[in-house]
């Protein structure tokens, strides 16, 4: 387990040692505490929209901090609403995060959908129901790489715009 001395952030958080999924995520619930609330959309600021944060048909985007051991969590919640109430379904996504300059520019870089082709382990939910899904240990990003994604990514933005966007990656991970 990595520890970034700066944030005190540790990397990944000590729930991702447990072997029940939804023992870990009930912790985690238990012992948040909100850092970044990215909502429905990631928007510049003249108000346009780079993408959706969430998959369906409602949900949002938000970063939080387990109090037992300072590890940082991306949560992804989508809600879809079929035309009757006992067929909706809610599937959340738990993604853990090295810093908050990191979640800022992952938030910046993936559209709702991109959290689907996270390369690492991380918690899912479907209905209430947790579980690991599989994958390498979890890896801080390079957040030089990321920047170069997001810059490729938005390269036919207008140049006012650009400069918005670089502006927000330059404020990434700043409170």
């Amino acid at each position: 387990m990595e520890k970034n001395r700066k944030n005190e952030t540790r990397f990944p958080c000590h729930l991702w040692e447990m072997e029940d999924a939804n023992a870990a995520r009930k912790k985690l619930q238990n012992n948040m505490a909100m850092v970044r609330e990215y909502g429905e959309d990631t928007i510049l600021e003249d108000r346009t929209v780079l993408h959706c944060n969430y998959v369906w048909d409602e949900g949002d985007r938000y970063l939080v901090r387990c109090r037992e051991c300072g590890g940082l969590v991306m949560v992804q919640h989508s809600e879809f609403h079929s035309t009757f109430d006992d067929d909706d379904d809610y599937y959340s996504d738990y993604i853990p995060i090295a810093s908050v300059e990191e979640a800022d520019l992952l938030n910046l870089l993936w559209y709702a959908l991109d959290l689907e082709g996270y390369p690492y382990r991380s918690l899912r939910g479907n209905n209430f129901q947790y579980f690991w899904k599989a994958g390498e240990e979890p890896r801080p990003y390079d957040t030089e790489k990321l920047k170069a994604k997001i810059r490729k990514k938005y390269a036919d933005l207008p140049p006012a715009q650009q400069e918005m966007l670089e502006k927000m990656m330059v404020d990434a991970g700043k409170m």
